[in-house]
């Protein structure tokens, strides 16, 4: 088409060239007179979840992805979630009634009467403390006083306003790509308050999201605290009660005292043994030299002198006691009371002397001394063998007291043990606890990268503007439509 044929095409539909942006400026006028501008701001949250350091994927080697898009889910869903919603409305609200110059304004640009009290000193005099932090826990506690208040009517009725959940819940929150980074965006009708509310989201779902994240840690380890105490009690009473048996029975170490008890024991019996067979055989021998003696020497030997020397020699070795048989090295030096009692014994002997000899011919001074080397070694021996006797009663008593004593002193020990075994492995438990406890401490590196921004040019120009271009296409379609 040349442009001749264009004009002439233009006169000849004069009065729709006319007539169609006529009525495509008053369509425009009818569909946007009524609709609000609307204001979008956007933040974005570095979360550090996927990529950040931590001490638990430095000991395994590898990122559980699984794990991680997880708790994507969960920050996303904490931060659209009704709770949070509920608190940034209530924060918001707290603010406002602290600067009643901002709630006129945002009551004047919502033109709504919904929440016009906000603006109104009077009406928020009981709710304001002295900071914002006491207005909110006391419009909490005005929120959960019924449904039929203003209060409950703004966050959950069905009336627009930047304070109502159902308005609060088209902030969206998806996460970029693979990154450690989600993105939070508003929209609202004001744009001072798309940027405020994504402020005070930002404050509201940090602090709550790492009080959560922390929380679970603390009970876990306030479990393991408790019940590391309570097996710590466990084991120093299983302890107290090892030791004070110890004590009650004169235990420093069991079975080396037991080895020792039954090595004595067998040593006891050896020498009970080797004294019955020396006495025996002293008794023999002065049996046999009795009978070769004449009966003039047994009268005397028999005599009150004799008989009372050989019962003090007796006395004597038996009030020696162990020493008789501990004798090894000493051996050598004599009792001088025992020596003094042997020299006044064979003075007695001596006295015999003048009787030459024995019924059998054998010199008597030979028989004599015979006897009294024999006599002698007899009391000795059966000194010993008293004092071994004595003293085994006494011992084989310490053995039947310690012999019942291993089952006793095994289950002590065994709870202490078990109670031992329970106490480390829940301190090691309780360990692991406070590592992971710390690492969400120093790892949960959540913060805002991108705050939200005051947003400058409203969401309806950009759609008028779409609107237009679509108007004008629908203009050509029907002119053309007309001129064929």
């Amino acid at each position: 088409m040349s442009f001749i044929e264009f004009l002439q095409l233009l006169i000849r539909n004069k009065k729709w060239v006319i007539l169609f942006p006529i009525i495509t400026g008053i369509s425009i006028f009818i569909t946007t007179r009524n609709s609000p501008d609307t204001f979008s701001s956007e933040m974005v949250i570095y979360t550090g979840i996927a990529s950040g350091y931590n001490v638990d994927n430095d000991m395994q080697g590898k990122i559980d992805y699984h794990a991680a898009n997880s708790k994507f889910d969960n920050l996303i869903n904490t931060i659209t979630s009704k709770e949070t919603r509920k608190i940034v409305s209530l924060r918001y609200l707290a603010t406002l009634i602290h600067n009643p110059e901002e709630a006129k304004r945002i009551v004047i640009s919502y033109k709504s009467s919904t929440f016009d009290w906000i603006a109104d000193t009077a009406k928020t005099t009981s709710l304001k403390g002295i900071d914002e932090d006491e207005t909110y826990l006391k419009l909490l506690v005005a929120l959960q006083n019924g449904s039929d208040n203003i209060y409950y009517q703004l966050l959950y009725g069905e009336k627009p306003s930047p304070f109502s959940l159902k308005t609060l819940g088209t902030i969206k929150a998806t996460r970029l790509g693979f990154s450690d980074m989600v993105k939070v965006e508003y929209t609202a009708e004001d744009a001072i308050v798309t940027k405020k509310t994504l402020d005070i989201l930002a404050a509201v779902f940090l602090q709550k999201y790492k009080s959560m994240r922390v929380g679970e840690v603390n009970n876990v380890v306030k479990y393991f605290e408790e019940q590391t105490t309570a097996a710590l009690g466990r084991l120093q009473n299983s302890e107290k009660e090892l030791k004070n048996f110890r004590i009650r029975n004169k235990v420093i170490n069991y079975y080396e005292q037991t080895k020792y008890i039954a090595d004595q024991k067998q040593d006891y019996d050896q020498r009970q043994s080797i004294l019955q067979m020396d006495l025996k055989g002293y008794q023999s021998a002065l049996l046999k030299i009795e009978s070769k003696l004449s009966n003039k020497a047994l009268i005397r030997l028999q005599s009150d002198d004799v008989v009372k020397l050989r019962s003090d020699l007796s006395a004597r070795y038996n009030s020696r006691g162990l020493e008789l048989i501990q004798e090894k090295s000493n051996n050598n030096i004599e009792d001088p009371s025992i020596k003094h009692l042997k020299d006044e014994l064979k003075s007695s002997i001596e006295s015999l002397y003048d009787v030459n000899n024995s019924i059998e011919g054998v010199p008597g001074k030979n028989l004599l001394d015979q006897w009294l080397v024999l006599t002698v070694g007899a009391e000795e021996t059966n000194a010993k063998l008293q004092v071994l006797e004595y003293n085994k009663v006494n011992f084989e008593k310490i053995y039947d007291h310690f012999a019942p004593m291993g089952s006793d002193l095994t289950k002590l020990e065994r709870d202490v043990d078990v109670a031992e075994k329970e106490y480390l492995n829940l301190l090691n438990n309780l360990n692991q606890a406070r590592l992971r406890e710390r690492n969400l401490v120093v790892t949960e590196n959540i913060s805002v990268t991108d705050p939200a921004l005051l947003p400058v040019v409203a969401n309806s120009s950009k759609k008028n503007a779409t609107r237009n271009c679509r108007l004008c296409r629908l203009s050509y379609f029907c002119f053309s439509h007309v001129d064929s």
